[in-house]
């Protein structure tokens, strides 16, 4: 679908052959919120000169990561 962004496009994309299934409306929903805020956190502590740790980033991250996507992740 080329109405979402490239980032989410490729996101889904890789999801769903990590699933091996389509995802469903809600849960593409969920990565297109999730695409946008994570690259923003992104954005917001490089410009604040990355003053936490990279692994204050990662657990920051994982916290408002989609279940669903943790799962995939996980297997």
């Amino acid at each position: 679908d080329m109405t979402k962004p490239i980032m989410v496009r490729q996101r889904l994309k890789n999801l769903e052959k990590k699933a091996g299934r389509p995802l469903t409306a809600e849960e593409e929903k969920q990565l297109y919120y999730f695409s946008f805020a994570a690259a923003s956190i992104t954005h917001k502590w490089k410009v604040n000169g990355t003053q936490e740790s990279p692994e204050e980033m990662a657990r920051i991250l994982t916290a408002i990561t989609p279940v669903f996507i943790l799962e995939l992740l996980r297997e």
